[in-house]
């Protein structure tokens, strides 16, 4: 474990134009550090030279990013995702984006004093539900805010990335060998097949 420090943790989702078929919410978490991996995630950008978000750049350049990020083994532990799907247990999607940020900081390498939680798209009027709900799950919130959708944000672009491509493994199976390849890495984890997940 890293020593106490505030984290941040960047979140997005894929799956509400499904109609609850597929929902898919992942969150990124960095301390202090983040610094360091937005330059990380820089240079993997510019490699790629895929620069926008998953459902805007092709699959040449999405997957070149996603291998870039795999090789490199300071993302351990830092991407975590779920995924539900018809709806499990009747779940509306704030409750399940809202119980995978709490399972993702419960499983982080990080031990925070307070955690800023930044979420693409997120209304302003959910906004206080959203850190109201962490802090009855005994989380210490600093502050919750939503990332517009025209807001250039690295982390964001990132957690966008893996939401795209876990959930095209799921529908048809592609990029099988690289998302158990991730997995085996513990750069990506998935919450239902941790120990003690909220979800």
């Amino acid at each position: 474990m890293l020593k106490k420090n505030k984290i941040y943790c960047y979140v997005d989702e894929s799956g509400q134009d499904t109609n609850g078929e597929l929902f898919i919410v992942v969150a990124a978490i960095f301390q202090k550090d983040r610094e360091k991996f937005e330059t990380k995630l820089r240079q993997i950008e510019n490699i790629s030279d895929k620069k926008r978000k998953w459902s805007k750049s092709n699959q040449k350049r999405n997957i070149l990013y996603i291998k870039k990020i795999a090789r490199d083994k300071e993302f351990i532990e830092t991407i975590f995702y779920s995924v539900e799907t018809n709806k499990s247990r009747n779940k509306s999607y704030l409750d399940i984006t809202i119980s995978t940020i709490a399972s993702a900081i419960d499983l982080s390498k990080y031990q925070s004093t307070k955690a800023v939680i930044l979420i693409d798209g997120l209304q302003k009027s959910q906004v206080r539900l959203v850190s109201t709900r962490l802090r009855r799950v005994g989380l210490s919130i600093e502050k919750v805010r939503g990332v517009k959708k025209d807001e250039n944000n690295i982390f964001i672009r990132l957690v966008d990335s893996f939401a795209g491509f876990i959930r095209e493994n799921v529908q048809n199976d592609q990029h099988e060998d690289l998302l158990k390849k991730l997995t085996e890495k513990r750069i990506i984890t998935n919450i239902k097949q941790s120990k003690n997940p909220r979800t």
